[in-house]
């Protein structure tokens, strides 16, 4: 991989992890990879399972001018571009904040972490991204969440170390646009391809409580804004599932 700041690991806790431990001797715009995940964690404090064969990726941000929370739309506009590029016929779309979806089962899941200094000051952004590309059948039914995998999806294997430089060109291409102030052109392209206005979704807020309402729009920091029963709920996070999801596409 001449030329692109990839750097691979056998096995790691998480790719995550290691790039926060390793922020200040790992270049701009490096993108960690491992074949393996030992503690790979997905949103919510969930697990990420990680038999090898997929991606398990961080992407270092050590520059971006734009704020924090700009970083989730090029992670996720970065893993949904490679995977219809590598694989176009598949039908993958957004589902907010940044899980990408394959019909109506996820195939990647995005988990950005802040880099901060011991004063607590912002140096830098890790994009995790998880993506499931040769995952068998047999182990996405044990995860208990509807999932899927190119192969499970295919029947064909996919040459992970390919894919891997297609994902990092797309990524290096979004930071490199967000940089130069397009991020307000970014952010219109990943709320274009989010789940679209209209739709009901169901919305987790705590542990016993959730909300179903019609998506209004994602606002300019990414939040959902929902209209339930009339009564207008602005979301930043959580856990977000849309109704009638099956054979759903972009």
């Amino acid at each position: 991989m001449r030329n692109m700041k990839i750097k691979e690991l056998s096995e790691v806790d998480s790719t995550n992890k290691y790039a926060l431990e390793n922020f200040d001797s790992l270049e701009d715009g490096t993108l960690v990879t491992a074949e393996t995940q030992t503690s790979g964690k997905g949103r919510l404090g969930r697990q990420w399972i990680s038999p090898k064969g997929n991606v398990y990726a961080s992407y270092l941000l050590k520059g971006a001018p734009f704020p924090p929370y700009c970083a989730s739309w090029i992670a996720g506009l970065a893993a949904l571009y490679a995977l219809r590029e590598s694989f176009n016929s598949m039908g993958f779309w957004l589902k907010w904040p940044n899980d990408i979806y394959c019909g109506d089962k996820k195939i990647c899941g995005v988990l950005c972490d802040a880099k901060t200094d011991n004063m607590n000051r912002p140096l830098g952004i890790v994009l995790g991204i998880g993506i499931n590309l040769n995952t068998e059948k047999e182990i996405l039914e044990a995860i208990g969440r509807p999932a899927t995998s190119v192969y499970a999806e295919t029947g064909c294997k996919v040459n992970k170390n390919d894919f891997v430089k297609t994902l990092y060109k797309k990524l290096t291409e979004l930071y490199i646009s967000g940089s130069h102030f397009e991020i307000d052109k970014i952010y219109q392209i990943w709320k274009g391809e989010n789940i679209p206005r209209g739709r009901l979704v169901e919305a987790v807020l705590s542990e016993n409580r959730t909300v179903t309402g019609i998506l209004e729009d994602i606002g300019p920091q990414g939040e959902l804004i929902l209209n339930s029963n009339g009564n207008i709920i602005t979301l930043h996070s959580g856990d977000v599932s849309v109704k009638n999801i099956t054979n759903f596409k972009r």
